[in-house]
């Protein structure tokens, strides 16, 4: 997961593999909906009644405006990337003189209707944001930066190759880059120049060149936030490459789809049929070895005997005594909110509100911080609010009242966290193994 130095390139399988929940996982799905929408509307637009058009134009708005929601890079790219498509649709509209009163719908209408689906949600929004724009002095190697896109690239280079020997001085465009210093950005650049002026305008080329242009970007610009001065470009990278790498996908197994399917509609002699046996049966073990993986990778269940879609399955062997208090605090009715101790990021806790779905009064502070905007006065209030809840029983009561809190956990982190001195007015209302739950 971190192959280019200083940043985090981690692949889509990987993120599954490993069962992470974060915000650019569950926005994968959403990014494959509006590819599939994109390449539709640009290949069955003309074809499409009325009412198919604007159930198109309602699903693809559906979809750009939860962006922000789900994984807010995915619209800095997908926004302009629909006004692309608008741009492609309206023009084949007019030059197949097909017949479309409302050309410019996907290019005016899907970000308009967009944003009004999600306004509320939007005027709320309070987010840290881009601090501006940086360029890259310290590019990714090269060799790096292939282990990372090289399968994509290959595809891509293979595919401009007839059209690289009819124009091969256009290769001075990726020397100098390469001479430049940004060696990885030049590799990038090599099908992107030919793949644009081949100007064929069909989705696996469109989505290749978005996906090189991604790929092009990320090695000359970062967009700034507060992650410091080592990790400088670590989410620009991260964020942007998922993107790409969504679109190369899509392009380069569309590509290779055609070559498969332009040899075999070639009529094969006996040998090169026995030869296409081969072929068929080397793939068939491939994919059968790709099924079985997930029963003979090793176990990365660290010690607790995973190999479960329960993620809170390990709680009943490293820590079974927060495993029967979560369990009790997962039965909570709807509205309440749980006093947990707060311990850092990437820690064991926040382990309650986690794993039970019921909300706390402060989980990760520094994930706090960075993505709420002016939140640090905030959260170091909230840090200090949380001790106190714990120590001061004069204070804690008031401070109850102020967050709303119907119940507070008391377990082997919160005594190793602070010297817990409660109020006596507060119930128990589970109790086991070292941990008591307290109603307020």
């Amino acid at each position: 997961t971190r192959v280019i130095a200083d940043t985090i390139t981690e692949y889509p399988l990987f993120s599954f593999v490993w069962g992470d929940p974060h915000a650019h996982v569950l926005a994968l799905f959403n990014q494959a909906l509006l590819l599939f929408l994109l390449a539709f509307a640009y290949l069955r637009w003309t074809g499409l009644s009325e009412r198919g058009r604007w159930v198109l134009v309602a699903v693809m708005a559906l979809s750009l405006g939860s962006m922000p929601g789900i994984n807010s890079w995915d619209v800095l790219v997908y926004a302009p990337v629909i006004l692309l498509f608008g741009l492609l649709i309206w023009q084949r509209v007019r030059r197949e003189g097909a017949s479309d009163p409302y050309p410019w719908r996907v290019f005016l209408v899907v970000p308009v209707v967009g944003v009004l689906l999600y306004l509320p949600y939007y005027l709320m929004m309070n987010s840290a944001g881009i601090e501006g724009i940086g360029l890259v002095t310290a590019p990714s190697d090269p060799v790096s930066f292939l282990l990372v896109f090289g399968f994509f690239l290959l595809v891509f280079w293979a595919s401009v190759l007839p059209e690289l020997k009819k124009r091969p001085l256009l290769l001075l465009i990726p020397v100098v880059i390469f001479l430049l210093g940004y060696a990885a950005a030049a590799c990038a650049v090599l099908p992107l120049v030919y793949l644009i002026l081949r100007r064929r305008n069909d989705v696996p080329d469109i989505f290749a060149i978005l996906g090189l242009l991604l790929l092009t970007f990320i090695e000359f610009v970062y967009l700034k936030d507060n992650m410091g001065e080592t990790w400088y470009r670590m989410n620009t990278v991260f964020k942007l490459s998922l993107v790409a790498w969504m679109m190369m996908s899509v392009a380069a197994l569309a590509m290779i789809g055609r070559w498969w399917e332009a040899r075999s509609a070639e009529t094969p002699t006996r040998f090169e049929r026995g030869q296409q046996r081969q072929k068929y049966a080397a793939v068939l073990i491939v994919v059968l070895v790709l099924i079985s993986l997930p029963f003979v990778i090793p176990d990365m269940s660290y010690g607790y005997g995973g190999k479960t879609l329960d993620g809170a399955a390990w709680l009943e062997t490293m820590h079974p005594s927060d495993a029967a208090g979560i369990a009790f605090v997962r039965t909570l009715p709807l509205g309440s909110v749980v006093v947990e101790a707060e311990g850092g990021d990437y820690t064991y806790f926040s382990r309650v509100s986690s794993l039970s779905g019921v909300p706390s009064v402060l989980g990760m502070p520094f994930h706090e911080i960075v993505w709420r905007g002016d939140a640090a006065d905030e959260v170091t209030a909230r840090m200090n609010d949380v001790r106190a809840m714990y120590e001061d029983p004069i204070r804690a009561p008031a401070l109850f009242a102020e967050y709303n809190v119907t119940h507070l956990y008391v377990g082997p982190s919160e005594r190793e966290r602070y010297a817990v001195s409660l109020p006596d007015a507060l119930v128990p209302v589970f109790e086991g193994d070292g941990v008591v739950v307290y109603q307020v």
